[in-house]
């Protein structure tokens, strides 16, 4: 997902985040193609709810500020947590 990020941060507001597009980004083998678009209609879906694409699945303004910061945020909780279950073991 980091390459869809950077992806999307990079070509800013107005780029283009359906399904097919975001697979296009992450190049899978053809045979997991249809698997690929499936999971991420989850994330258009969500992304689209929180404001991050607009309704034609756009990237927003604030999808270009958000996306990396989230993303950034999910790996320092990542970190944050295995040192906490490393410290206890």
């Amino acid at each position: 997902m980091l390459r869809v990020i950077i992806a999307l941060a990079n070509e800013g507001p107005g780029a283009d985040a359906t399904p097919a597009a975001l697979a296009r980004l992450l190049d899978p083998p053809p045979e997991d193609l249809d698997a690929v678009r499936a999971a991420l209609t989850n994330y258009v879906t969500v992304w689209r709810a929180i404001g991050v694409l607009d309704s034609a699945s756009h990237l927003t303004a604030l999808g270009q500020w958000l996306l990396p910061r989230a993303f950034a945020s999910r790996g320092a909780a990542t970190s944050t947590r295995d040192r906490r279950v490393a410290q206890r073991n």
